[in-house]
């Protein structure tokens, strides 16, 4: 090979597919307006422009076959792409489905799986259209998702400006809360802790209002699927600056309230799955999309400036950095 790459987490991993196919420049990839390194790929396709992701999800990573109810596993898998999808502000149209099955476990868990999907799939008139069927002693899903970009005018994580304002759609940290109550094995008996579970079992997409975004003229965008902090690294690298969020401004699940502020914190920052969206823009634009199309949502921080080395800074309210030990998902790590 060469040169020796030094592949030291997930992102450095995509750093390197990216840089073997930034040079290509066949008609096709000239068609291209978005490449690997965002929730999904946009091309020009005739006259009108094209949007695709694709998300895996493995038995032992990302859920447990023994333990959780197959609706669900479905639900949550098209949902992944979903999200993809909306933080493109994309159309979902059409979807194929990859399952690698175990032949010694109950059939009837796969129809349940194929139900959850289509259940998803079907609020968002997305159908699906294909897929592949194979044995594997390992069970996994694989979903691709096919959809269209209205107008030509779609987000993207490379679009962050210095001045513009960092925005979340909704509450952070309720699927990780969830999460952690199912990895104690602790009795689900209190409200809080129900809703907890059903956050982190059912995440919606917020497909509900990603064309809003697109009307109020916003261009960056982004889904929560692997923590706050992490996939505002991500927007950070693409767009080439520096971020600089308030801890006190992060919108924290409500139904965290059993445990400490530290650890409501955590969840908030670095747990996943929740399937908001980050936003980025001009103040006055987020402030106008907030307070006609989502009121839940909050401003949490700022774009500071371009940089070469891009960085995330957390201020608490007293203007101090707020360092943590935790991280959100990296696969390779």
């Amino acid at each position: 090979m060469g040169k020796k790459i030094n592949i030291k987490n997930e992102q450095s991993f995509i750093t390197f597919i990216q840089n073997l196919n930034k040079d290509k420049a066949t008609s096709k990839h000239k068609k291209i307006l978005r490449h690997i390194g965002d929730d999904a790929a946009v091309f020009s396709n005739f006259s009108e422009i094209s949007v695709f992701a694709t998300d895996a999800m493995v038995d032992g990573v990302h859920f447990d076959s023994n333990n959780s109810n197959w609706l669900d596993i479905g639900w949550k898998c098209a949902v992944s792409n979903l999200s993809d999808i909306a933080a493109m502000g994309g159309i979902p149209d059409y979807a194929l489905v990859t399952m690698g099955i175990s032949k010694d476990y109950p059939k009837e868990k796969y129809l349940e799986f194929s139900m959850g999907i289509n259940e998803a799939l079907n609020i968002f008139n997305c159908e699906v259209i294909g897929g592949d069927i194979v044995s594997s002693k390992n069970i996994f899903i694989n979903i691709a998702i096919i959809g269209h970009i209205r107008d030509k005018n779609f987000l993207s994580r490379n679009n962050a400006n210095s001045g513009d304002c960092v925005y979340v759609t909704g509450e952070l940290g309720g699927s990780a809360g969830g999460l952690d109550l199912l990895q104690k094995g602790k009795n689900i008996e209190d409200k809080y802790s129900k809703k907890l579970i059903e956050k982190h079992f059912r995440p919606y997409p917020r497909l509900d209002i990603s064309q809003n975004i697109i009307n109020e003229k916003i261009t960056c965008a982004m889904d929560i699927s692997d923590g706050l902090y992490t996939d505002l690294e991500k927007i950070s690298i693409e767009s080439k600056v520096d971020i600089r969020i308030f801890l006190d401004q992060i919108p924290i699940d409500e139904n965290l309230c059993n445990y400490n502020l530290e650890k409501q914190r955590q969840f908030s920052l670095y747990g996943g799955e929740d399937y908001e969206l980050i936003i980025i823009g001009n103040i006055e634009k987020i402030s106008s999309f907030n307070k006609q199309f989502n009121p839940k949502g909050k401003i949490i921080g700022e774009i500071v400036k371009k940089s070469s080395n891009p960085k995330i800074t957390i201020l608490d309210k007293n203007k101090k950095t707020y360092t943590s030990n935790h991280q959100g998902w990296d696969h390779l790590k």
